[in-house]
């Protein structure tokens, strides 16, 4: 056995002592982008565990739903079926299409009280025929975290709690816990208009990796990192600066500038 296949076993040992079982480890997804995917255990996205989404308010909201849809387009690339459990009307279903992922295989539920969204919620992690649950809840504790957590590491399937609590998070057992942010929307020519989806994405934690903060945009089916959001301002405001020529009142020209 050579020195390589040593270490990854030992690594491999490692997440499974922190609560990543090697059935879970098996189901990994490697399909993360370049930019991140040293922070994450093995280089690779944890795909058959729970993950924590915090937004507290109903931008960070929206967020969170369509960076969901990004990862499930771009890193887990499954046509599944999705049970998207939620507790208020603020997501439009056919938006989803925007992402790339046909809404048709979405179930979407609205359960009346807490106490049934948290049983369908469980009963839905349960499911092998699932391949991704996601749920808003104002609160993710130890208890409800681990009990799916070991429920996901049986049924393999990817579960997002989105934590809408205005609180800071607790301790759980959550593989990893994210902090979406809507940023403006981003184009490749400065120009004026609606353009890709974009967020500030803030790793908090990752079990066995490292947490990390970094500008992300949806391009084409592909979450990338977004470095030029200031280079893009520089050159508008270089275009405003540069001496325009008009024509005067008299023969002449004059030049004139653009206020910044």
């Amino acid at each position: 056995m050579d020195k390589a296949t040593v270490i990854s076993q030992l690594r491999r040992d490692l997440m499974a002592l922190g609560g990543i079982r090697a059935s879970t480890v098996g189901s990994f997804q490697p399909t993360l982008p370049e930019f991140c995917r040293d922070h994450f255990p093995l280089g690779v996205f944890p795909s058959a565990a729970v993950h924590e989404i915090c937004c507290s308010d109903p931008e960070s909201i929206a967020a969170g739903y369509g960076f969901i849809a990004g990862m499930i387009k771009s890193v887990l690339k499954t046509n599944g079926v999705i049970v998207w459990i939620w507790d208020r009307w603020s997501l439009f279903p056919h938006g989803i299409s925007a992402f790339g992922i046909d809404s048709q295989h979405i179930l979407f539920v609205r359960p009346p009280t807490l106490k049934a969204r948290q049983w369908i919620l469980e009963e839905a992690v349960k499911c092998e025929g699932v391949a991704i649950v996601i749920a808003e809840t104002h609160k993710v504790d130890f208890t409800l975290s681990r009990r799916l957590q070991l429920a996901v590491e049986t049924s393999k399937v990817t579960t997002f709690l989105l934590n809408t609590s205005k609180q800071e998070p607790i301790n759980n057992s959550c593989v990893s816990r994210w902090r979406i942010q809507p940023l403006p929307s981003s184009s490749d020519n400065a120009m004026p208009g609606v353009g890709f989806p974009c967020w500030k994405v803030s790793l908090l934690k990752m079990r066995n990796g490292k947490p990390g903060e970094w500008k992300v945009r949806y391009k084409q089916g592909q979450l990338e990192e977004w470095t030029k959001p200031i280079e893009l301002a520089n050159e508008v405001l270089a275009q405003k600066q540069t001496p325009l020529v008009y024509k005067s009142k008299g023969d002449g020209e004059e030049k004139g500038v653009v206020a910044a």
